[in-house]
């Protein structure tokens, strides 16, 4: 089975890297021969078993669309929150999957946070949607669309613990709610739009997507008279975390590592879907998420043998 996925936006994003390296695997697993076009590959990366094209499907004319699809018995749309309204992700991903129904190609979502404004018609064309939240699931259920309610591909993972620091650690998001303007230190209480936390003994500003992030978090680290110590790779993003007294982030995979190791964890912001769902996981045990994670898994696995 020749098997391409596309829509993995790697750049400096840690928590793509990790569900891209995860599905990858599950695929490669399978025995299938698997091509991976992204945009932004970060580098040194790649992936046992993997072709990576030097392609990107969001650039692509429709002609050339159909071209690349037409060479491969099934497409993968990688794991994210890429269905968001109207935004350039979210209409390559819709004509990608109009693409592969008029050619006969089965086309999976492997996991995403699904806005209501996505079109259902188009929704339903898809052989596999995994809904990684149950807020997503909810409104799929609402359209009549099939699909397997699961969690995020990260939650399979184990991830050892480190030892305990003192150090709080803040990330948030370039484009999230919350900028250098709303966050001030006052004495040792940290003040982020109208959460206040602390005391702290130390605080250390840091990311999980050094490209996007770094101009909000040198700022903030100067104005905090804290460190800026960026994360540039999925181990150093585990290691930061689960040796931290504290995680404060409004980042999706950031807040999933510090529920997996028990790092008391601050997570806010709320505007998107995906963190409105993320929020209503957190409640729910490692091992249930685990398992849902697997499960889902398990299923692309399954599909893409098919």
């Amino acid at each position: 089975m020749k098997i391409l996925c596309t829509h993995g936006w790697l750049m400096s994003n840690l928590g793509d890297q990790w569900m891209t390296d995860i599905v990858l695997k599950v695929l490669v697993a399978r025995g299938h021969s698997v091509a991976v076009s992204s945009r932004g590959y970060p580098n040194g990366w790649a992936c046992e078993g993997v072709e990576r094209l030097q392609v990107c499907t969001e650039s692509l004319d429709v002609a050339a669309r159909r071209h690349l699809f037409s060479e491969y018995d099934k497409i993968v749309n990688l794991p994210g929150g890429g269905l968001q309204g109207k935004d350039h992700r979210s209409v390559a991903i819709l004509k990608d999957i109009e693409i592969c129904s008029s050619l006969g190609i089965p086309y999976a979502l492997a996991g995403h946070s699904i806005y209501s404004q996505i079109p259902a018609a188009t929704l339903r064309k898809v052989s596999l949607i995994l809904a990684r939240e149950p807020c997503t699931a909810a409104w799929l259920r609402s359209q009549q669309v099939d699909h397997l309610e699961t969690v995020d591909a990260a939650w399979s993972q184990e991830i050892g613990a480190s030892t305990r620091s003192e150090r709080t650690v803040i990330m948030l998001r370039w484009d999230g709610e919350f900028t250098s303007g709303n966050v001030s230190l006052s004495g040792s209480d940290l003040k982020i739009g109208s959460h206040t936390f602390g005391p702290f003994h130390s605080i250390i500003v840091s990311t999980s997507d050094s490209i996007r992030d770094e101009a909000l978090g040198v700022k903030l680290a100067r104005q905090l008279s804290a460190s800026w110590e960026p994360c540039r790779t999925i181990d150093e993003l585990k290691m930061i975390i689960s040796g931290a007294a504290h995680l404060i982030t409004d980042r999706y995979h950031p807040a999933i590592v510090a529920k997996v190791t028990g790092t008391p964890l601050s997570f806010i912001g709320s505007r998107s879907v995906r963190n409105q769902g993320l929020r209503e996981l957190m409640g729910k045990s490692i091992e249930e998420l685990r398992d849902s994670s697997c499960a889902g898994l398990s299923a692309l696995g399954a599909w893409s043998s098919k």
